[in-house]
Formats: C-alpha cells, structure tokens, sequence
C-alpha cells in the first residue's frame, strides 16, 4: 500500500484507475492493487470446490422427471436463513447438497425418494473440562443415523465485556457409535494459545445423515 500526497491541483480522488484502486482514509489517501478474481482452474485446485464443480456439473445429467422431485421435495426442506426467516433450497441447490460428499464416496446419486430432513435429536448429558487434558462431551444414549457437529470459538474478555472470535469446526462425532468423547486436542489444535483462565464457547449441531441440521447448543467452557 502506498500513502498519497494530493496538491492544490488535485484536491480529492477516488475510485480505481488500470489496476489500481484508490481510497480515502482517516489521515489522506491511499492506493492499494484492485484484487483480482481467482480463475476457475486455480478455483478447482481446492479440493471443496473442485467437489461442487463436479456435482453440479451431474444435474444436468439426469432427467427431467428426477430435477422435477428435487424441485418439488426442496419446498419440503425448509431452513431459517442468517436474517432469521423462513427460506428453502432450490432443487439445483438440494441436489448438489445432498450428492456432493456421497458420490464421491459411493459413485451413485441419493435416491431423492429416500431423504428425510428430520433430524434425530441427541441426548447430551454434559459438555465440561474437569481435568487439564480433557474437555468431554457426553451422551446419555446413542442414537443412530445422526452426528454432531462440532465448534470452538474464542471468547475474549469474558468477565468484563465479551469479544468472540469466529466459529472453527473442529470435528464431527458420529452419535450412534460414542457415548463420550474428548475433544481437548482438537481445540488445542485449534486455539494453540490458550492458557488457564480464558474462556471458548463449544457449539454443538445434530445433523443427519443428509446433512439437515438442528439448532445450536453451545456451552460456555473455562480453560482450567
């Protein structure tokens, strides 16, 4: 980034000029490179991406008849969007979500007949840290057919004014086969600098087997 001095002749300026993008901020000027669009073959270079490319690409391989029940079933499918309403798939969108980790498992479409969006709720006994390598979550049951998906994020300052950091996740706990299970290493892994004392938040998700999910349950951990 380069600092700008205007002169009498040039009183203000803003907006970008070739590849350059100019600025106004607090103490004058500023000049920073107009960011580029990443290409589609460096975007396919990711692995998630390059995943979504390739399902999306088999929608418009089946036919008619099968795009009509992932229309029809998407208005069944409903979720509540990040302004807090009522939302749903379209059927484009719910075919790519629910084929787009099991083709490239299993090298076969979902049977849209199949798919439910309940979502099997996950009796949770306790999420605590009573040892200095262990943070446990417990189950009071196991329920098949269900996962939980599993967050860390960071608060700072807990007991003056909280600042929270984003969300990580940091696992995926299969319900149906662990009563408990410790996930101390994986947030460490994740928060490499926490010390005695600072506080993380443990978001938990119930997700099927199709991905649907329910609400977050999210625990308030200290770091002994």
């Amino acid at each position: 980034m380069a600092r700008i001095v205007l002169s009498p002749l040039v009183s203000k300026i803003s907006g970008s000029i070739g590849s350059l993008v100019f600025k106004k901020i607090d103490n004058g000027y500023s000049v920073n490179l107009k960011p580029r669009r990443a290409s589609l073959s460096c975007l396919l270079d990711k692995n998630v991406l390059s995943l979504v490319h390739s399902i999306s690409s088999k929608w418009l391989t089946i036919t008619q008849i099968e795009r009509d029940k992932y229309i029809a079933a998407a208005q069944l499918f409903s979720f509540v969007n990040k302004f807090g309403n009522q939302s749903f798939l379209s059927g484009r969108l719910l075919f790519i979500k629910l084929n787009n980790i099991n083709y490239h498992r299993n090298k076969q479409l979902i049977d849209i007949d199949t798919v439910t969006s309940v979502v099997p709720l996950v009796p949770l006994a306790s999420v605590n840290m009573l040892k200095n390598d262990e943070i446990k979550i417990k189950l009071t049951a196991l329920v098949p057919n269900s996962s939980l998906l599993v967050q860390v994020r960071f608060v700072k300052n807990q007991l003056i004014k909280p600042v929270f950091d984003r969300s990580k996740i940091i696992s995926v706990i299969n319900s149906g086969q662990v009563l408990t299970t410790n996930i101390y290493q994986e947030v460490i892994d994740h928060l490499p600098f926490l010390q005695s004392g600072d506080y993380v938040h443990i978001y938990i998700t119930e997700l099927n087997n199709y991905g649907f999910k329910n609400i977050p349950k999210f625990y308030l951990i200290k770091i002994l």
